[in-house]
């Protein structure tokens, strides 16, 4: 394991063929379906793909087949709300150009509300720590749920090259699993 930085990672992600973006977002795809009947999961959150980003869309299109509860993230101020999704949702770009679902109350799911939320990365540790694009949206928007009995579980997904070493801050929240399309890693408490 390296220590590398954000640009770095981030490079490398975004450096990837479009064909090896689409394997590697069906393999994970494949653990995730594992995981999700093991576990019994009905209530999914994902997010849209930017920047070279492993796709959880490939997911977030299985469940709705199975017909399970999905999610897209909006950036509304400093923090994430999750809009269910379905055939008819609509879409538009936000600031940063990323698609995400058109606001509605009426659709909108809250985090705690989910079994499951599968976030994007730049860098993982062994110990499930999540380096992040540095905006701090999921730490700000998860930092009420660690109290909480019931939370989300959280799964990273990344390329296996992202697993590195990296300073951490005390608000950083622990991923429980991260899904690569070579391995699951299953993070143990403590």
């Amino acid at each position: 394991m390296v220590h590398v930085n954000r640009k770095t990672l981030r490079s490398h992600r975004r450096g990837l063929t479009q064909a090896e973006q689409h394997w590697a977002a069906e393999a994970v795809a494949k653990a995730a379906g594992l995981l999700i009947a093991r576990l019994n999961l009905r209530i999914l959150g994902a997010y849209w793909p930017n920047d070279g980003e492993l796709s959880g869309l490939p997911i977030l299109q299985d469940a709705l087949v199975l017909g399970l509860t999905c999610t897209l993230p909006i950036i509304s101020n400093q923090f994430l709300t999750f809009s269910r999704i379905g055939p008819t949702t609509r879409f538009h770009q936000n600031h940063y150009k990323i698609l995400e679902p058109i606001q509605d109350t009426q659709s909108e799911v809250p985090v705690l509300d989910h079994d499951v939320l599968f976030m994007p990365l730049v860098g993982f540790d062994q110990n499930g720590a999540r380096l992040g694009m540095g905006g701090g949206y999921y730490d700000r928007t998860l930092a009420d749920c660690l109290t909480e009995s019931k939370r989300p579980i959280l799964i990273g997904l990344a390329h296996g090259f992202q697993q590195c070493s990296f300073s951490t801050n005390p608000w950083d929240i622990p991923l429980d699993y991260v899904l690569t399309p070579e391995e699951t890693f299953q993070i143990k408490p403590g």
